[in-house]
């Protein structure tokens, strides 16, 4: 099974990664700043989104999201710990679960960065 992984930039300092597999032409989106270059991605590679993974709930993470849901039918992720504060989602995770896409798994981690860590 072959896998690409798509940069998209969004906004003016974001970005989106659609991962896919090539044969199936199946996508995970990771975060939703902006629909309009998603879609073009999308359309442009023939992919079908299957999931979208939320990050975090910053409003450049998802406010494209129901944009790319309008003509897609996408199960949409993201973090339990931040369901006060995303969109309505289908599935919520936390630290220990798994997600998995095209017979792959990932774990779900939540670091806590301490406040005088260096970036």
């Amino acid at each position: 099974m072959s896998f690409e992984l798509i940069t998209i930039p969004c906004l003016s300092d974001n970005y989106a990664f659609i991962l896919f597999n090539n044969k199936s032409r199946s996508a995970l989106l990771v975060d939703a700043p902006e629909a309009e270059p998603i879609n073009n991605v999308l359309n442009q590679n023939n992919l079908n989104l299957e999931k979208i993974f939320i990050t975090h709930h910053h409003s450049d993470h998802v406010d494209g999201l129901e944009k790319i849901l309008q003509n897609r039918k996408a199960i949409t992720i993201g973090a339990e710990a931040d369901i006060h504060r995303l969109p309505r989602l289908d599935q919520y995770v936390a630290a220990g679960d798994t997600i998995s896409f095209e017979n792959q798994t990932g774990d779900i981690f939540d670091e806590i960065v301490s406040p005088s860590a260096t970036y």
